[in-house]
């Protein structure tokens, strides 16, 4: 009987271990996830989700442009930044009809390197890739006339 006793007690405590474990294992894993750092792509698509909801009275394809970050013409001052940020740079004149600004955004187009191909690069060598790669980098103007965005151009 006591033999027995003592095998109940044995399995008691195995079981209580196992959930015991198994808990604990769920929890960490929970808190890892939760705690993970954003890339900065996540970062921005969380807070245009975050200017969406919000802002509930935009008209349905103002709220998705917002979303996909894709600046529309007649879209505010406001929602573009959301969109995109601020600009790189900012003209702004004004006169009797009222202000108009410019929005420069630049894109740098980086050659797309692969972690071994970058592990053996130099200094000097991945200095010059970044050199050409602004060299040959696009900038976007975004034209606003009294806070709406009114035009663009690409060059």
């Amino acid at each position: 009987m006591k033999g027995r006793i003592m095998q109940n007690k044995h399995l008691y405590i195995i079981l209580f271990l196992l959930l015991l474990f198994s808990a604990c294992a769920s929890t960490t894993s929970d808190r890892s996830s939760q705690y993970r750092k954003l890339s900065p792509q996540e970062q921005a698509y969380n807070y245009r989700m975050q200017y969406v909801l919000s802002n509930p009275d935009l008209p349905p394809g103002i709220k998705q442009n917002i979303i996909d970050g894709r600046p529309t013409i007649g879209m505010t001052a406001e929602q573009v930044l959301v969109c995109w940020g601020n600009p790189a740079d900012a003209q702004r004149s004004g006169d009797a009809t009222g202000v108009r600004e410019v929005w420069i955004y630049y894109h740098v187009p980086m050659p797309e390197l692969s972690p071994l191909e970058a592990g053996l690069l130099g200094a000097d060598q991945v200095n010059a890739l970044y050199a050409r790669a602004l060299a040959n980098r696009r900038a976007t103007f975004l034209y606003f006339v009294n806070g709406i965005f009114s035009s663009f151009e690409e060059r």
